[in-house]
């Protein structure tokens, strides 16, 4: 399931294999910290009881770019010092995210090969000035798994840190409430606003007993906020809830935020769309 529009986390089952399996368990929480993580953090570990030892922040120079709030119309791939280091602000926000629970953070610069080395060193370099554990370069897209060796070594060493693991919020406290500290603290957000059917359905869940549940936050991926066209990091923003759904069985209750849609979507360009047979009778665009 997409951290979008649901948990994004393996189940837990999987998770207690793989533990009895192996002296380390990596699993994926989708997306940035405001989603997988958050989610993993207040609805996953509230179920199994495992709290993580460390976390990973994977962030590529690409993506800083993406987050810098600059508009350009450069190619992303080429050196940009000015969008990447506007993009930071983004990558430490999420390294102080992640630190608010109280777990060790790593972050891990995959590296590809249009990377270039002063951006590398100039990030290496910015990130060793946060509340970060460690940073170290990922060559796994290039090497594979000896590409990541180093890295591996820096999380092993960050599991061993004293953990003070915290949760967000209570969940006893009122789906308002619960709203508006993940707005607050969790997005940076300065309120709230429900439409009438999320006010009619948030006060229907609480008489049918299941406001003490926890949130699931249903929202954009690209931005912090609800509007995907803001980037870096917003703050003073109103939070727009526009539906909630009880989802009893799974134990939480999903909240809609602005224009998300809960079906999976493809991205701006898919590859299905030069994906095409030549005159030989050959499939060609799979690349």
């Amino acid at each position: 399931p997409f951290a979008n529009i649901a948990h994004g986390n393996s189940s837990i089952i999987a998770d207690k294999i793989a533990l009895k399996l192996a002296d380390f368990v990596v699993t994926e929480a989708g997306f940035g910290s405001d989603m997988g993580f958050e989610k993993f953090c207040n609805i996953k570990v509230r179920e199994s009881g495992k709290q993580p030892d460390a976390a990973v922040l994977v962030v590529t120079l690409k993506a800083l770019k993406a987050n810098s709030g600059i508009a350009s119309d450069a190619d992303i791939n080429k050196p940009d010092m000015q969008r990447l280091q506007a993009g930071f602000a983004n990558l430490n926000w999420h390294i102080n995210n992640v630190v608010k629970y109280g777990v060790p953070v790593v972050v891990a610069i995959n590296h590809f090969p249009t990377d270039t080395q002063p951006e590398l060193d100039w990030l290496q370099q910015a990130v060793s000035k946060t509340s970060a554990f460690g940073c170290e370069i990922s060559h796994s897209f290039t090497h594979g798994a000896s590409g990541a060796e180093q890295l591996a070594k820096t999380v092993a060493a960050a599991t061993e840190q004293a953990s003070d693991f915290k949760f967000l919020y209570d969940t006893n406290t009122s789906i308002i409430s619960k709203l508006l500290t993940i707005a607050e603290s969790g997005y940076g957000a300065n309120s709230v606003k429900l439409t009438t059917q999320a006010t009619e359905q948030m006060q229907q869940f609480d008489a049918l007993g299941f406001s003490h549940l926890p949130l699931c936050i249903a929202k954009t991926p690209m931005s912090i906020s609800h509007d995907p066209s803001i980037k870096g990091v917003p703050t003073n923003f109103e939070l727009p809830i526009t539906e909630l759904r009880l989802n009893a069985g799974a134990g939480f209750i999903t909240a809609l935020v602005g224009k998300v849609m809960t079906m999976p979507g493809l991205n701006i360009k898919p590859n299905y769309r030069n994906i095409d047979i030549d005159e030989a009778g050959n499939i060609i665009g799979l690349n």
